[in-house]
């Protein structure tokens, strides 16, 4: 298991037994991102930052060989979740200000094995400062956004193969998490929590 801080990683394999710390960014001083978010896959972990003009973006950390590289370029956006949908990496961004909040993605073997990796932007139904969390089950990715001016965020369903981004619900505040089981969901809103299961909404 791993978790982060600030910009520190701890790393587990003994279910939190005993951790190691290991600073990713360490050769980069003060110039060195934070972290924002993680995705484990096999020894491989993802690395959201949080919005850095020089090296911010999604990086790729070995755990085994320690090495490190940048996969996906974001300078003026936070990567607010990394997530896995069949062989694709996906990442929630944004920011606090405008409307550039996006899900992209791309092929998680080509991210891990070449040298460049090449990534898609879903169109959205409705645009967003920033998407802040994914989950995904049986097929089924969901995104949540940040609030509008009315303090009301979207409940979206991600379909990657056709590059979208539908809007299928709202909750008051930030969606902060989500997660589902297949179609049916739960989320946690700055301003209320909401489940969604078998088309009946429960408030």
């Amino acid at each position: 298991m791993v978790a982060h801080g600030e910009k520190t990683l701890y790393h587990s394999n003994n279910f939190g037994s005993t951790w190691e710390t290991i600073h990713p960014f360490l050769d980069y001083g003060s110039d060195a991102p934070s972290i924002r978010s993680l995705f484990l896959y096999k020894h491989y972990l993802f690395i959201g930052t949080k919005i850095h003009a020089k090296y911010g973006g999604v990086w790729l950390f070995d755990l085994e060989t320690r090495k490190l590289k940048r996969i996906k370029i974001a300078k003026n956006q936070m990567i607010s979740a990394l997530t896995i949908y069949n062989s694709y990496l996906v990442a929630a961004s944004g920011s606090c200000k405008g409307i550039s909040g996006s899900i992209s993605f791309c092929k998680i073997d080509e991210s891990i094995e070449s040298e460049k990796t090449y990534w898609h932007t879903c169109q959205s139904e409705q645009k967003a400062s920033s998407y802040l969390d994914l989950s995904v089950d049986q097929n089924v990715l969901y995104t949540t956004s940040t609030q509008n001016k009315a303090g009301i965020s979207a409940i979206c369903r991600v379909h990657l193969a056709e590059g979208i981004v539908t809007v299928c619900d709202s909750v008051k505040g930030h969606g902060w998490r989500i997660v589902n089981q297949k179609e049916g969901y739960v989320v946690a809103g700055s301003g209320e929590s909401k489940a969604m299961q078998w088309k009946k909404k429960v408030v």
